[in-house]
């Protein structure tokens, strides 16, 4: 596989798990009780975290450009703390209506960012195909 090929694989995930984050917050915020989204989510999460861990290396194998190291590190660091912050707020009991918020808010913001960079993204590689497409020479002859 490509680096091209793996990075849009790479990002066509993660918009997808943008938007179930997306998802998740609409359905919190209309006070859905989603449980089975919910628990495949949490699920989802795991499996998704590990497969960034395993995407930096093959990045690197690739020789991918260094902009797109970003969302798997981000991902790694921001899931990494939500688990935290998580265990923090069960253990000391501080479910306050106020944290609650504050949490929906940063949740929210992070899945739109994941979404708006995974399409910039994607629309990078897209712009770079076609200019290597158009830069190919297809035995045309010359015009004179």
């Amino acid at each position: 596989m490509e680096k091209k090929g793996f990075a849009k694989l790479y990002l066509m995930v993660a918009l997808c798990f943008a938007l179930l984050g997306l998802l998740d917050i609409i359905f919190t915020l209309v006070k859905l009780e989603a449980v089975i989204f919910k628990s495949a989510l949490g699920i989802l999460a795991v499996v998704f975290f590990f497969f960034n861990i395993t995407a930096l290396p093959l990045l690197h194998h690739f020789k991918a450009e260094r902009i797109y190291y970003l969302l798997p590190i981000y991902y790694l660091i921001s899931y990494t703390l939500m688990t935290i912050t998580g265990i923090i707020i069960g253990w000391f009991n501080l479910a306050l209506n106020s944290l609650w918020v504050i949490l929906i808010v940063v949740g929210a913001l992070s899945s739109l960012f994941e979404l708006i960079f995974s399409i910039y993204l994607l629309k990078k590689i897209v712009a770079e195909e076609n200019k290597d497409w158009e830069e190919m020479d297809y035995g045309r002859p010359e015009e004179m």
